[in-house]
């Protein structure tokens, strides 16, 4: 059920705890307020491709829990409205919303983003937010094709590498319980399994890495506890994005 019947709306357009002494139990920005950053298209551009999405980039991570269901998210020109499917991107600090069919030739179209998405670290939206943009005539680009996700050999070898020597048995119990020293130990302490940091989530959500809250310990944002892994320089840009899209391929 939408939020706001009858409106014009695009709606709302652990890994375990690992907690140590010493170390606080929020990181990453502080709460305060969520800002939009830049849209796709841009307010009040026009000749917008009639294959097109949208883009929401904000200043800090999207909670994916803080969205309503994806049934709530549509574009509306008048009477006509446009159902999708959303996304978000946490590298990106993106929220993307594919429309299921084409738009209409030269229509004006707006979007109505809800004032109660909030980021990761807290910080709310203060306000609603509505921005229109008119459609061209011509198909304009398309999203590239989603990339092949890295295989369960290849995430192992991650783990293994930077994780294992404190979440396996090597050195005693493994940390906070969890044991990625093996794909089958990995896949038994991830995949489902309710964090501890924030229970409303699973450490990884199979084909959700927004809503994954391993993906969070790796950006150390809106996580209780340490960023992982402890030691050692974080994760790169390249390797959160193979983790990312490993989530989102399934997680195998």
């Amino acid at each position: 059920m939408s939020r706001y019947p009858g409106a014009l709306l695009l709606g709302c357009i652990g890994l375990a705890g690992c907690s140590y002494e010493g170390e606080p139990d929020f990181r990453g920005e502080p709460p305060g307020e969520l800002r939009v950053v830049r849209t796709y298209p841009e307010a009040g551009q026009v000749d917008v491709g009639l294959a097109t999405w949208v883009d929401t980039i904000f200043n800090v991570p999207l909670a994916g829990e803080s969205i309503a269901d994806a049934a709530d998210f549509r574009l509306f020109s008048g009477l006509i409205e446009s159902h999708g499917r959303v996304t978000i991107d946490l590298l990106e600090r993106r929220l993307r919303f594919v429309p299921r069919e084409p738009l209409r030739p030269r229509v004006r179209y707006q979007m109505y983003l809800w004032g109660g998405v909030r980021g990761v670290n807290g910080a709310r939206l203060p306000e609603s937010r509505i921005f229109d943009f008119t459609a061209g005539s011509e198909p304009g680009p398309s999203l590239p094709p989603t990339p092949a996700p890295p295989d369960a050999e290849a995430i192992q070898q991650r783990w293994s590498a930077r994780c294992a020597h404190c979440h396996g048995p090597a050195a005693g119990p493994p940390r906070a319980g969890l044991d990625l020293s093996t794909r089958a130990a990995a896949t038994a302490a991830l995949r489902g399994v309710p964090s501890d940091g924030l229970p409303a989530l699973r450490r990884v959500l199979a084909g959700d890495h927004a809503r994954s809250y391993l993906m969070r310990k790796l950006l150390g944002q809106g996580v209780t506890g340490l960023m992982m892994p402890p030691d050692g320089a974080p994760l790169a840009d390249g390797e959160l994005r193979e983790v990312a899209a490993w989530i989102d391929g399934g997680a195998p």
